[in-house]
């Protein structure tokens, strides 16, 4: 009965080392359970010894030694457990450096050569001679190794592994990662224990029986340290989760794009704080909604989220181009990227940043607008030159036969008509091809509107068109080049009477909309602008009107722009047509200015 406990109480140390490497099978827990398997052996070969009452003793001496390799084994597997630790990823590698030249692959190879050494020796009788029975009066009977002459050498393998337990400790103070280097030291400590049992039993100062109990205490200390450490580390990695996944909230949402998950459905499951703001939503209002729930144009949200559900199931990438529309009305240009990843259960979902390209795109629309009106100038200066000089020589021909022959008069004024016409072609050709000097001065806005609706009233009349201005009486005055701004008012307001050719109204409304700009509105009720044809209607030579140059409108908004203003259109077809002049009081340091009354005097 003794024989089979002792075997089962052997066994736990298997079922330990089982435990162990179902959650770890690292090199450090390889090692571990090396060392234990070879103790475990080591208490079988105890359990033999008390199987009196089963086997003949030769039987019990035969696995008595086959098992022997187990105690000797404790030693190179310590030395093993050692050189694992000091090329441990945790390791200090400055303070361990001397040990792991000590302790290296060699020095385990030289040692496990050694073991096996020993244990030859217990076959050809040198360290174990035979066994002798040990009977005790009312207690079992059991038999006791008997030494021979190379027993010394057991004993030096046993005090090299009271040493290497003692290095070990050391070595633990180098690991860095405190549940591990702590986990390492009570292992140690176990191994101490069993040590110390199995040395006082070779001395027979406690029974062998006795020192059964250090495979119980060694196997149950591992278990409850490993249970522990295994807790404290997952405490940790779900704090350092916790703080990630913080960290990772706050990098994202300091991004200045916009940065969303979606699920496989198109819904969103994260959104930064910049898709927020822009959409003017709490993160929780838009998580667990569509494109469709955050942004106005519906159309464009439903292609998104069917591109969105057809790039998580066919695991494509996508990157473009996109438009955001938002309910305060702002259209936002983005750059996209969308990637189509998986969680750890294997769960799809779609990672998506978007950058706010709006500026760029309106800048690169400058420059090629720009591009397009160097173009057009240097054309215009060309024709325009071309042009002038025989244009000189007709209008002088044709005043001097207007003066001669008085028959043909009425030939001659339409001659007379149409050669003034051309001459204002090529004024406006010279006005975009050469930069204009500005002559900066205060001036009423109102006054400059005045004049000009006096006079358009006699082109108004013929067309059958009213023309109503609302002034506000205490606007300030602005600097301005006064006959450019002219120019601008005259080319919008003989706009806007041509547009209504069964005649109409003309609406001029002057106010101030906030303390450092004036606006002017010029409005009419004639055929409107189609939606298609905004984009290019400041682009030259563009023009719905059969005699138009398409230059009017691009000289009027240079000239806006050069008194550091803006002009914006908005248009319905069959409704009308509403120009907005946004112009400065002060475009400029008024210093670089000279006030005409101070000119004067």
């Amino acid at each position: 009965m003794s024989f089979i406990l002792m075997l089962v109480i052997a066994m736990i140390p298997l079922l330990l080392c089982y435990i162990l490497l179902m959650d770890n099978r690292s090199k450090l827990t390889k090692a571990i359970c090396l060392f234990i398997l070879a103790g475990s052996i080591w208490q079988v070969s105890v359990g033999f010894l008390y199987a009196t009452e089963r086997f003949t003793a030769n039987t019990i001496e035969f696995y008595y030694k086959l098992m022997r390799i187990g105690p000797i084994m404790l030693t190179p597997a310590l030395l093993y457990f050692a050189y694992v630790m000091l090329n441990h990823p945790e390791i200090d590698l400055k303070k361990s450096q001397k040990w792991r030249k000590v302790i290296n692959a060699h020095t385990v190879v030289f040692v496990f050569g050694w073991g096996l050494l020993l244990y030859v020796s217990t076959w050809l009788g040198k360290d174990i001679v035979g066994l002798t029975l040990i009977e005790i009066p009312y207690e079992h009977h059991y038999y006791y190794p008997i030494a021979g002459d190379w027993y010394g050498l057991f004993i030096a393998n046993l005090v090299l592994l009271f040493i290497m337990n003692m290095i070990s400790y050391r070595i633990t103070f180098f690991i860095q990662n405190r549940h591990v280097r702590h986990f390492l030291q009570i292992v140690l400590f176990s191994f101490f224990v069993a040590f110390v049992l199995g040395v006082l039993n070779i001395f027979q100062v406690v029974g062998l029986y006795l020192s059964m109990m250090a495979i119980i205490f060694q196997a149950m200390t591992i278990l409850f340290a490993f249970l522990k450490t295994d807790k404290k580390i997952i405490e940790e990695m779900n704090d350092s989760l916790t703080y990630q996944k913080d960290f990772f909230k706050k990098v994202v949402n300091m991004n200045p794009g916009f940065v969303y998950i979606k699920d496989r459905d198109g819904r969103f499951t994260f959104v930064n704080q910049g898709l927020c703001q822009l959409y003017n939503f709490r993160s929780e209002e838009i998580v667990g909604k569509d494109d469709r729930f955050i942004d106005t144009n519906q159309k464009e949200a439903t292609r998104r989220v069917k591109e969105d559900i057809e790039a998580i199931r066919n695991n494509q990438k996508i990157f473009n181009e996109d438009t955001f529309y938002t309910k305060s009305g702002n259209v936002v240009q983005v750059q996209m990227s969308k990637i189509p990843l998986k969680e750890a259960d294997g769960t799809p979902f779609l990672l998506c940043v978007a950058f706010d390209i709006t500026d760029r795109i309106k800048k690169e629309e400058l420059e090629l607008e720009a591009e397009k009106l160097r173009v057009v100038g240097q054309l215009a200066a060309s024709i325009a030159h071309e042009i002038r000089n025989p244009l000189t020589s007709i209008m002088g021909f044709h005043k001097f036969m207007y003066e001669t022959k008085k028959d043909q008069q009425k030939y001659y004024e339409i001659i007379d008509s149409e050669l003034k016409r051309i001459n204002e072609i090529v004024d406006e050709f010279m006005m975009l091809a050469k930069p204009q000097l500005h002559k900066f001065e205060k001036r009423s806005i109102k006054d400059i509107i005045v004049s000009i609706v006096r006079l358009s009233y006699a082109e108004a009349n013929m067309k059958n068109v009213e023309i109503e201005y609302v002034v506000k009486t205490d606007l300030p005055e602005i600097w301005c080049d006064e006959n450019q701004l002219k120019q601008v008012f005259i080319n919008l307001i003989k706009n806007a009477i041509d547009s209504m050719e069964e005649g109409g109204k003309v609406s001029i409304h002057l106010t101030q909309s906030n303390q450092s700009e004036v606006l002017i509105q010029v409005r009419d009720n004639g055929v409107g602008i189609k939606k298609e044809r905004l984009a290019t209607l400041f682009e030259p030579f563009y023009t719905t009107k059969e005699k138009g140059t398409g230059l009017g409108l691009v000289v009027s908004k240079r000239i806006v722009k050069e008194h550091s203003g803006r002009i914006e259109v908005e248009s319905e077809e069959n409704k009308g047509t509403t120009f907005s002049i946004y112009l400065p009081i002060n475009p400029k340091s008024e210093a670089e200015f000279v006030d005409p009354q101070e000119a004067e005097a």
